[in-house]
């Protein structure tokens, strides 16, 4: 397990997690008969009202649409509400099979001194199936 780094999910089971230290990758597999959000994630500490961006290059394959409210896949996302962005912070979508895709999103922190950042397949109402992985994943505070 890469240090910091713990694994979640809405549901248990037809989840799978690796980790490759020699390619510095961490993978996400969702059985296609089980839709889910599943993710890596870490709590890091930010300094409160500063902004940020999270981003890192995410590579997906077999990315099934859902009929849940909200599509996005393989993504970067926040976990907190935040004030300017609400209770979805998430980069830009990744469906179907792609290749590495650089992705990114800014936020403010607002009051927040933590948060918890994850390398994710689906989200909270947007359970899906397939596969993604995620490298060279950063936080960094903008001036």
């Amino acid at each position: 397990m890469p240090t910091g780094w713990a694994t979640s999910s809405f549901r248990a089971e037809g989840v799978e997690y690796a980790w490759s230290q020699a390619q510095k990758t961490v993978s996400i597999h969702i059985d296609p008969h089980s839709p889910n959000d599943a993710r890596w994630q870490q709590v890091v500490v930010v300094k409160p009202n500063s902004r940020y961006r999270l981003s890192g290059w995410v590579r997906v394959q077999k990315i099934t649409p859902t009929i849940d409210s909200l599509d996005v896949g393989g993504n970067l996302s926040v976990l907190e509400p935040l004030p300017e962005l609400g209770s979805f912070t998430h980069t830009e979508p990744m469906l179907g099979s792609q290749g590495w895709r650089y992705r990114q999103v800014e936020f403010d922190t607002g009051e927040r001194t933590w948060l918890t950042i994850a390398l994710r397949l689906g989200m909270y109402s947007g359970q899906t199936t397939g596969s993604a992985w995620f490298r060279s994943v950063q936080l960094t505070e903008l001036e």
